[in-house]
């Protein structure tokens, strides 16, 4: 479909299809230097974009969800997304997509599609406040992901989310994994990582700007610490086996140091018992694992079978009991 020479506008509405239309072509060029401006808009539309070229600005709105499909260059002077709208890069992998002009992001533009091999280019300028989703595979340094490459400038305040695919965590000790690629200038707060952070194994990664020695615009991530859940999590065997061994009790806790003596073989209800217990620990690990536990209990029980045999050297005993515990701080 061409619209020609001249300044043209179309609209794609919600309850549109295209068939038998592989192409939209907005007319003679992307620029509206020749006094001629077409302009593009998908409201509210749902589904894969035709090849889009010669439009001085294609507009997503209206909660539009927009699939690019396989690899393409779109030829547009302004790539907008605003706030409820969605433009999806995921047709193939690995997606080679380019958009050569201006994007505003304020929407969602997501590459994400489970292999951390795809690249989105914006021949211009970028802006926004919406969401980049990527996938990248949470390792060391040069680890796969996908790429947002930008040949201009870089500004706004975007959210970077990023989808780990299979990365187990390791330490980075160079630049980090490149995430964000801008030729131009960025300023430092265009991006932002969501929640600041994102785990993987053992290791936190967070998003940083420029690498180590400041000399580019990119953005990189990077495992900073181990996550402070992992000094817990090396904690825990030795704390819940003294919780464990504290609610077992011993015996004679249990029997209250009731003698045995004499032969005996009985099937009816003998003796009953009832134990209560509390304990307050403090758990030194190491500087940064250093924290208090209290517990306590309530336990009943009632011996239904009772067997000794040879003055009590022999002892067997067959009952229930009901325990009740409370871990109340940790």
């Amino acid at each position: 479909m061409d619209l020609g020479l001249g300044s043209d506008i179309m609209t794609v509405f919600n309850n549109a299809s295209f068939v038998n239309v592989t192409a939209l072509n907005g007319g003679d060029d992307a620029l509206p230097a020749d006094g001629a401006v077409d302009i593009l808009t998908f409201d509210g539309w749902s589904g894969i974009l035709p090849q889009a070229d010669n439009w001085e600005a294609i507009n997503f709105s209206n909660n539009a969800s927009v699939n690019l499909g396989a690899s393409r260059t779109i030829t547009t002077e302004q790539f907008s997304i605003n706030s409820t709208a969605t433009v999806s890069a995921i047709g193939n992998s690995p997606g080679v997509f380019v958009v050569a002009g201006n994007v505003t992001n304020n929407g969602v533009l997501t590459l994400a599609d489970t292999e951390a091999n795809d690249t989105f280019t914006v021949g211009g300028n970028y802006s926004g406040s919406g969401r980049v989703v990527l996938d990248t595979v949470l390792g060391s340094d040069n680890s796969s992901s996908d790429l947002l490459i930008i040949n201009g400038n870089a500004t706004g305040n975007t959210t970077l989310v990023i989808n780990n695919v299979g990365g187990i965590g390791t330490e980075t000790t160079g630049d980090g994994i490149l995430v964000i690629q801008v030729d131009g200038v960025s300023s430092t707060n265009s991006f932002q990582l969501l929640n600041d952070s994102i785990s993987a194994g053992a290791y936190e990664y967070s998003l940083f700007f420029q690498n180590l020695t400041g000399t580019n615009q990119n953005w990189y991530l990077r495992s900073t610490i181990l996550r402070r859940e992992a000094g817990i999590y090396k904690s825990i065997p030795a704390v819940m086996s003294r919780y464990m061994w504290d609610n077992i009790g011993r015996y004679h806790e249990r029997e209250s140091n009731r003698p045995i003596s004499g032969d005996t073989n009985a099937l009816s209800p003998q003796f009953g018992w009832v134990r209560v217990y509390r304990n307050d620990y403090k758990f030194n690990f190491d500087n940064d694992n250093n924290f208090d536990a209290d517990w306590s209990g309530l336990q009943g029980g009632l011996d239904f079978y009772r067997s000794n045999r040879f003055e009590g050297i022999q002892s067997a005993r067959a009952g229930v009991f009901i325990v009740v515990l409370s871990l109340m701080r940790m």
